[in-house]
């Protein structure tokens, strides 16, 4: 196995061979090989099972395992990590108020935040869920979603009072 740039795929077929491995005398090159291979495989194992993305989403600052490419700034030309935080933002509103919620992401600003997305349910559990934002032009209206160095802005326009509860799911880099 070797790991491969384009793909975190993980082999899905046996690497070794049980029987060869138990025929082998430890004190031999071909067991000495056999450990160096098995080093590299372990190798191998970590650095894909860490490119892959995790699927947990936390009220507090999780590290993601996504990459970014490198920031053309900085001379180590090394891939940056991102994090994500999923932030619970209640009900929305019949053309209310914006709706404000502290995210208390540090240093986040425009230049190191990739991903902003939300999504909005009712309490009948037929209906689906709606993603946020809802770009609905017309009699039905919208919600749009702004985030800014400190908070988290939802605005509804027309009614979306069905919808009981609703949260954002920020991503960003740090540095």
């Amino acid at each position: 196995m070797k790991y491969d740039e384009n793909s975190t795929l993980l082999p899905t077929t046996q690497i070794y061979d049980p029987s060869e491995i138990m025929e082998l005398d430890v004190n031999s090159e071909e067991f000495k090989e056999f450990i160096v291979q098995l080093n590299q495989t372990q190798q191998d194992l970590l650095v894909n099972a860490n490119l892959k993305p995790g699927g947990f989403y936390s009220q507090t600052i999780f590290l993601s395992g996504n990459q970014w490419y490198p920031n053309p700034n900085d001379p180590s030309n090394t891939n940056r990590t991102s994090l994500r935080l999923a932030i619970p933002t209640g009900a929305l509103t019949n053309s209310g108020p914006v709706i404000t919620i502290a995210h208390g992401i540090p240093n986040v600003n425009a230049t190191n935040t990739w991903v902003i997305l939300g999504g909005a349910a009712t309490n009948n559990t037929s209906a689906p869920w709606q993603g946020i934002p809802i770009p609905y032009i017309g009699a039905k209206g919208y919600v749009s979603l702004d985030v800014d160095a400190t908070n988290i802005y939802l605005q509804c326009s027309g009614n979306f009072a069905a919808y009981t509860t609703s949260q954002v799911y920020i991503e960003f880099i740090l540095g």
